[in-house]
Formats: structure tokens, sequence, C-alpha cells
């Protein structure tokens, strides 16, 4: 049987593919990694979620990644890939980070995120988070899975302004930066420039690691 599909305006007007349907979607993306992420993790980690084509619904998609760092804040090993599933936004994509953390990072006593929203149910850690009407509720479920197979209690959440004004930079002489005048601090070893309380005990080519064992569900 012969079938016709109709182009989507995009598709006329740019050339653009639209991205495809949901069984075509991946059920879970490989994890990548950069360093040495299969040796111990250090305690803190810093974890982002990012994306690209944000105005172009038919190419929205998103990303995450974990990043550990060393005494003179430059990235020691990290994990990163593609968020899985046809529901793309930054909240999920931070929270799937917290669960790669949970997955991989043993040693993870600290979770450093910019997105308060994040933080704040982190603090929180509660069952009402994987509730059925919960919002992430199918992320919460999984994260709460992974931390049952755990030997160590749940990470303490420690928020940290992905942007910081020029006047903050200079008032707080970040650690190894005297005097800087850098602004719009967004990457994840900046991200880390940024910690206030950031001290010396706190701690290539991309290859795929074994994929998480959850799937997500749309919640």
């Amino acid at each position: 049987m012969e079938c016709h599909f109709t182009p989507s305006p995009l598709e006329k007007l740019y050339g653009l593919p639209i991205s495809p349907p949901a069984p075509y979607w991946p059920a879970l993306p490989d994890v990548l990694h950069w360093g040495a992420p299969h040796l111990p993790w250090g305690p803190v980690i810093f974890g982002d979620g990012s994306g690209f084509d944000k105005d172009v619904p038919e190419l929205f998609k998103r990303g995450w990644a974990i990043v550990e760092l060393d005494d003179n804040l430059w990235p020691v090993r990290a994990l990163y890939g593609a968020f899985p599933g046809p529901l793309q936004s930054v909240g999920r994509a931070e929270r799937w980070a917290v669960l790669q953390a949970l997955l991989h990072c043993e040693g993870m006593t600290e979770y450093v995120a910019d997105l308060w929203g994040l933080v704040a149910e982190g603090r929180e850690w509660g069952a009402r988070r994987a509730a059925p009407k919960g919002k992430h509720a199918a992320i919460w479920q999984a994260c709460f899975a992974a931390q049952a197979q755990r030997s160590k209690p749940p990470p303490a959440f420690t928020w940290c302004p992905a942007h910081k004004a020029q006047e903050q930079v200079l008032e707080e002489q970040l650690p190894g930066q005297p005097g800087s005048a850098t602004s719009g601090l967004t990457s994840s070893p900046r991200l880390a420039l940024a910690s206030i309380a950031l001290t010396p005990a706190r701690s290539s080519a991309a290859k795929p690691m074994s994929s998480a064992p959850f799937s997500v569900r749309s919640s």
C-alpha cells in the first residue's frame, strides 16, 4: 500500500526536516563521556541542561551534562547526552542530569545546579514529587529508584546562579580570578567559579557508556 505524507509548512518553506514521530524516538540515548568517568567520582557534582532551536518546535532538542572539577576548577570528568522522549524542555533535561548523577556518581554527596526549582525539589526529596499528578513525576520516580541502589544518603542540593553581574564578580573576588571582570558565567566550570562556598576539599573522544535502566514516560 502506498502511503502519502504531507510535508509540514516548515519543510516546504525552509527545507528543514521535522522531528520524527514518537515511535521513532530512541527509548534511551547513549550516555557519552569525557575524561575518566570510570574512576571514582568526587563528592561534588555540577549538572546542567541546555538545548538549541528553541524557536523551531520541529527541531527543538535538549541535552544534559554532569561534570566534576578538580581543586583548580578544571574539569576532571564529565558525562553528557541527549534527553530522551518527545517532551523536550529545560526542566526535564535538568532533572535527567540529576538521575544520571545518581546512577553513575556513587561518591556524590552534593549536587550543584543553577535551576532554583530543581534545587528546591531536591531539598524536599519527598514522595510527593513522584506522585501520579506530580510535575516531572516519571523522572523523580527514576531518581528515587536510583537512590535506593546507592550506599550513600541523598545528595545535598546547592543552588548556584549561572549568571552574575560584573559588580558581583568583582566584589566576591572569585578563587583563581583576582580582579576578574568576567560576567555571564554559563559553562559548567564557570558555574563552579560562581560558587560562594567552593573550597579545596571539593573537589578524548566521546564514547558511549551503558545506558540507564530507566525510561521516561510523559508526566
